[in-house]
């Protein structure tokens, strides 16, 4: 058997290419149906499992989906040729992933940590700093009988993504105001899971970071010590209108809008494979 997921793996992670922003909302809904499963996270059914049991719901259109659009769906994965290699290697990803997060509610069991709710795709942190208001959503925030999680799905690899970190840092001081949808809850870490590498990576306070596999504890006050800097460092900016193009960014590697950018003219290259999608955190006035 474990020859044979290693001949799995090397089979899907030879799979590049692909519609970044559609497949990331693809898994987004794939995730959104696994967890609405009953059961699901309880040890009843595992979450490998659900994956294929959601994957061919998750492909057809929905009127009205959790973020409150519609959602256009991927058949095409089913149902185009051309699509099988993307396909195969998408569902790969997300069944090692739903390995991942099966490891991490076992050990959550074991240790006797509830969960009291898992909030999905309606958690909007919201936050005002030096009068400018930024916003997000989140995709998952599990509230247990030891305090808050938040996570987020991501397409590509999160091992080592230190700059997106901000991101989550950012929800997470958004969340650390007293908010009815808590109930009172401590914030005690976040992290980003990935498709790509399927791995965890974040900020996450003792025992939860090691539920994910990871191998430090981070430092979750100092992460959103950062994101706070950062917050300020762009309403100043916005305040000024000055917010020059910034191509040696390393966010560049996830912004969803390369389509927008000049950066491939500037250097003449391509944007990587690792896009961020909708849910990133932005700003308005």
């Amino acid at each position: 058997m474990a020859r044979l997921r290693r001949l799995e793996e090397e089979r899907g992670e030879e799979e590049e290419g692909g519609e970044p922003l559609r497949e990331g909302t693809f898994l987004h809904r794939l995730w959104e149906l696994v967890w609405q499963t009953p059961g699901a996270g309880e040890g009843e059914i595992s979450l490998e499992e659900l994956v294929d049991h959601c994957w061919d719901r998750a492909l057809e259109p929905e009127e009205e989906s959790s973020s409150g659009h519609p959602y256009e769906g991927y058949r095409a994965l089913r149902d185009d040729p051309r699509c099988a290699p993307r396909a195969r290697f998408l569902r790969f990803a997300a069944r090692r992933l739903g390995r991942l997060q099966d490891q991490a509610e076992e050990s959550r069991r074991e240790e006797g940590v509830a969960v009291i709710n898992r909030l999905r795709e309606s958690v909007n942190p919201r936050i005002v700093v030096d009068g400018v208001t930024f916003s997000g959503r989140c995709d998952r925030v599990d509230l247990t009988s030891q305090g808050a999680l938040l996570l987020d799905y991501k397409l590509g690899n999160v091992a080592g993504k230190k700059p997106r970190r901000l991101q989550l840092a950012a929800y997470a001081l958004a969340l650390a105001q007293p908010l009815p949808i808590l109930d009172g809850q401590k914030i005690r870490g976040f992290a980003y899971l990935g498709h790509k590498d399927g791995k965890a990576q974040g900020e996450m306070e003792a025992p939860f970071y090691r539920w994910y596999g990871m191998k430090s504890s981070g430092n979750l006050a100092e992460a959103m010590n950062e994101a706070m800097e950062a917050l300020k460092n762009m309403a100043a900016a916005l305040k000024r209108g000055d917010y020059p193009a910034d191509y040696a960014s390393p966010n560049c590697s996830w912004c969803p809008y390369p389509a927008l950018c000049r950066r491939g003219e500037s250097q003449g290259e391509g944007m990587g494979e690792d896009q961020g999608g909708e849910d990133e955190i932005r700003e308005g006035a």
